[in-house]
């Protein structure tokens, strides 16, 4: 009876692993973030194959939670490289005086930030 419960216990942690696990995959991976309190902006630094563009990303605001989203795949197809995106706090929905997690998963490798 125990190893019957401990194997559904096990099904289920895993069936929430996943589903946290697929969720995150829609967000972007990021090489970089930073918040300029002072010009009250966001800049994201994230892969380029030489298309992409301000308008190709969008961000979420749920409570204290920020996820950033990739509206549209690169597809050009020069060198991948890392470019600096910035949005003003009104352009993401960003509260400067607000405490925010961060959604999205952050890599260092930009070779690899854009494999899906």
């Amino acid at each position: 009876m125990k190893l019957f419960l401990t194997a559904i216990a096990a099904l289920l942690l895993l069936g929430c692993e996943n589903k946290s696990g697929a969720d995150n995959k829609k967000y972007e991976s990021l090489l970089g973030l930073s918040l300029n309190y002072d010009k009250k902006e966001i800049t994201i630094t994230v892969v380029s194959s030489g298309c992409t563009t301000k308008a190709d990303f969008s961000f979420t605001i749920d409570a204290n939670t920020i996820k950033i989203e990739r509206k549209k795949r690169d597809e050009c197809k020069m060198t991948p490289e890392a470019i600096n995106l910035v949005y003003s706090f009104q352009e993401s929905g960003i509260d400067a005086d607000k405490n925010y997690t961060v959604v999205n998963s952050f890599i260092g490798n930009p070779n690899l930030a854009n494999i899906h």
